[in-house]
Order: structure tokens, then sequence, then C-alpha cells
């Protein structure tokens, strides 16, 4: 057997699996991801087809990667070919747009200057979009938990809060004991109070992670309110 060649494909592939894994996910906003890795499912179950018949995980990537918000950029998206884009185009548009809107984060990302590289705010919402901000409303008026609305909706705890904010700061609410234990807002009250409600890092690394970052965000939302009206 001297002299004899080794294959060496077995080294090749180890040393750039790890280098291509990483970059994979450059760029790519995990909440979209999982947004829009719900909306594939949902799609696939009323379609009767397997998840990645819809979209693969790299094109989900791409998707939480770019923001795209327009049929322009949205078919530059790899994976996104003309029977997609007509099919499934404006789904997958109004769930960028309506994540978009509710995180404040502008569509278009690396695209350059185009009709479509807009801020969330001069988006045209959809009726699709008003009506989820209903279905939103009617379960927050009806005090079912974080957890309940995001398994009714299909949605994430962050994009629940994140709605549940907004609804709190409107509505001026202080009683938020439907949505945090009263406990819990106690703890975070006193953190709070050392470091501020401003961000939400330093108070989840004060409690030492004990308390999501869903419950932070109301709790912080309503001391903020509370302080407000002390002050007039």
């Amino acid at each position: 057997l001297r002299g004899e060649l080794t294959p060496d494909l077995l080294c090749i592939r180890t040393s750039e699996a790890p280098e291509q894994a990483d970059d994979s996910w450059a760029g790519v906003d995990r909440g979209l991801f999982e947004e829009l890795r719900g909306l594939r499912t949902r799609l696939a179950i009323q379609r009767g087809v397997p998840p990645y018949i819809i979209f693969s995980d790299a094109t989900l990537r791409a998707l939480a990667r770019h923001r795209p918000v327009s049929a322009i950029t949205l078919q530059q998206v790899p994976g996104i070919g003309a029977k997609k884009l007509q099919e499934l185009g404006n789904t997958v548009l109004e769930e960028i747009r309506r994540w978009c809107a509710a995180n404040r984060a502008t569509g278009d990302v690396g695209f350059g200057a185009s009709p479509g590289s807009l801020p969330p705010a001069a988006l045209t919402p959809s009726p699709r979009r008003v009506e989820l901000a209903d279905d939103y409303l009617q379960l927050f008026e009806e005090q079912l938990s974080m957890e309940e609305i995001a398994v009714q909706l299909d949605r994430t705890l962050d994009t629940v809060s994140r709605y549940l904010a907004q609804y709190v700061e409107t509505r001026r609410i202080l009683d938020i004991d439907a949505w945090v234990d009263p406990a819990v807002q106690r703890r975070v009250e006193q953190s709070i109070g050392r470091l501020g409600a401003e961000k939400l890092k330093p108070l989840f690394e004060d409690l030492g992670g004990a308390v999501p970052y869903h419950e932070l965000r109301i709790v912080a939302v309503a001391w903020t309110i509370r302080q407000s009206e002390s002050e007039e």
C-alpha cells in the first residue's frame, strides 16, 4: 500500500463548513426569520406540501437579511422566481412590511437606492395588516396572556409584546397584571429604579436573565406612564 494516494476530501469539507455556516447567518434578523418561518409553516399546511417546497431556509435567511418591501426588490432574493413572486409575493411583502412597521426597521436593506427603499412610516398599510391589528386589539381587550396571543396568532412573544407595549402606551394602562405577574413587576421596577427604563438589556442582565424581554418591555412602558402622570 506504500506510495498510494490517500483521499483528503473529508479534511477540505470539515475546514470549510464552519465558515459557510457563519456566513449564512450574517446580517440576518432572527426575529423576522422566525416570523417568516411561521408564515412558511402556515402556507405549507394550507397547500398540503412540506415547508421546504414553499421556501428553503436559505431563502428565508435572505428575506430576513434584506427585508424587501417591493416586488422589484423581492424578485432579487435568491429562491424567488416569477412563479413564487406571482403566487406568494403579496403575502410575503405584507408580512415583512408589518414586521418592519412593528419593529421600526427599514426595508430593502442592501439593494441600493430604489423605489422600495423607504422607512417603515412611508409604507402603505395593507388590508391584511389592519386586520392583524384588529386581532391584536380584541385579544388585548380580552386580557389574554402574551403566550396565549402568540399561540392564537402564530406570532413570537417578542412581536406580541411590541404590539402590547403600543396598546398599553396608547391607552395609558397602568394595571398590567393580566400580562406580567405582580411579583415580577415589583422586581423589574426595583431594577428600573436603579438603571432607568430606556434600555431593556441592562435590566435583563441586572435581574440575572430571570425575567424575559417581553415582560420587561411591558413593565418598562407601564412604569414610564406612571412616572409621567406623577409629574403632571
